[in-house]
């Protein structure tokens, strides 16, 4: 699981509705085509490996990012790491990422 944390410099900024699109965004720019497309299943369904939430409190902005191929993650945090979080023409400061590993029991 990838987790990023950023400050937004100016907390009173309406931005919570649009954020979602510009956070999904930001992930489709960096991952590889496929991921944006998804994958079709034989039932008809079309499925991502991806997924992310993000909570917007107080000006500090914590987004979750998780893949079931780390790859994804990886690549995400490498261009993280270059080229820092873009989200439209908002002003970020203090990001933090932090990649952990995150395994789920199967039964």
């Amino acid at each position: 699981m990838l987790k990023i944390e950023s400050k937004i410099h100016s907390e009173n900024l309406k931005i919570y509705k649009g954020l979602s699109k510009l956070i999904q965004g930001f992930f489709y720019a960096n991952l590889p085509v496929t991921e944006h497309i998804g994958y079709k299943h034989s039932s008809g369904k079309i499925f991502k490996k991806t997924n992310f939430c993000f909570n917007l409190y107080n000006g500090l902005l914590t987004i979750k990012f998780n893949a079931l191929k780390k790859e994804l993650e990886e690549i995400v945090a490498v261009s993280l790491l270059k080229n820092g979080l873009k989200l439209g023409e908002i002003c970020l400061v203090d990001t933090c990422v932090n990649l952990s590993d995150h395994k789920t029991k199967y039964r």
